[in-house]
């Protein structure tokens, strides 16, 4: 056998462990949750051996890097529209007067982009590879049936192996997929943190301005359109934002 064969194997041979903590007397869901882990391991193994070769293919011949980096430069404008929407709704204040922030909220956004690509474009291969698989596994066993019934003498084997193959790899791009999708909500949460977003804006978006009129020189500050300036204070690992309106003394009260 081939090795992503052998890996599929072996997760076969280990669905054992979870069939037998249903039956032990102390299950729960934790426990066959940790005996399942080898199997699901194994499968995603499998997949991964299987996919990772052809993909190193496609990358490393001229006409299949092309897509892909060209698809990469498509995903800059998703990063920074994302980076866009989760820094206004940290800080409540626009867009535009954060763009250091939202500069690097763009770049680190691009695993949450790829991995969200990469789950759909497994899951999709998986979803169609294990259908495919059980509407030939179908159409081969009624052939096969109608085939004993005409000559009954004739004797039967074991199934196509590719089909197999082709379910196997269905299974392990589903778990593969699971994983993905875990490790980008992982990502993403700990990305894009309220708290966390508001903490890179106090450090990389407000400054002091001693020389600028109008303004309170004691406090972090950006200025922002129409006369408005916002004001970070930092409290408690965390950061609040205050909006004023920039008025200009009356002349009599300057002298």
């Amino acid at each position: 056998m081939e090795l992503p064969e052998k890996f599929y194997a072996c997760g076969g041979i280990l669905l054992a462990l979870p069939l037998m903590a249903m039956l032990c007397p102390a299950r729960g869901l934790l426990l066959i949750d940790l005996a399942a882990m080898p199997t699901l391991l194994c499968f995603v193994a499998g997949y991964l051996t299987w996919w990772t070769p052809k993909f190193m293919r496609v990358w490393q011949s001229n006409i299949g890097r092309v897509p892909l980096v060209l698809l990469n430069g498509t995903l800059l404008p998703l990063c920074g529209a994302l980076g866009r929407i989760v820094a206004s709704k940290a800080t409540g204040l626009p867009a535009q007067a954060l763009d250091l922030t939202v500069g690097l909220l763009a770049i680190l956004s691009y695993p949450v982009v790829w991995g969200i690509f990469f789950f759909l474009f497994i899951a999709v291969g998986a979803f169609v590879s294990i259908v495919v698989a059980m509407t030939l596994s179908t159409s081969v066993h009624f052939f096969r049936t109608m085939i004993s019934l005409v000559l009954p003498w004739r004797r039967q084997t074991g199934g196509p192996g590719w089909i197999d193959r082709l379910a196997n790899h269905g299974f392990g791009g589903l778990v593969a997929a699971m994983l993905v999708a875990g490790a980008v909500a992982a990502y993403s949460n700990g990305l894009y943190s309220e708290r966390l977003i508001r903490l890179l804006a106090y450090r990389l978006d407000f400054g002091y301005a001693e020389k600028y009129p109008l303004v309170d020189h004691t406090r972090p500050m950006r200025l922002l359109d129409n006369q408005y300036a916002a004001y970070a204070e930092f409290k408690d690992w965390d950061v609040e934002f205050a909006v004023v309106k920039l008025v200009e003394e009356p002349a009599a009260n300057k002298h």
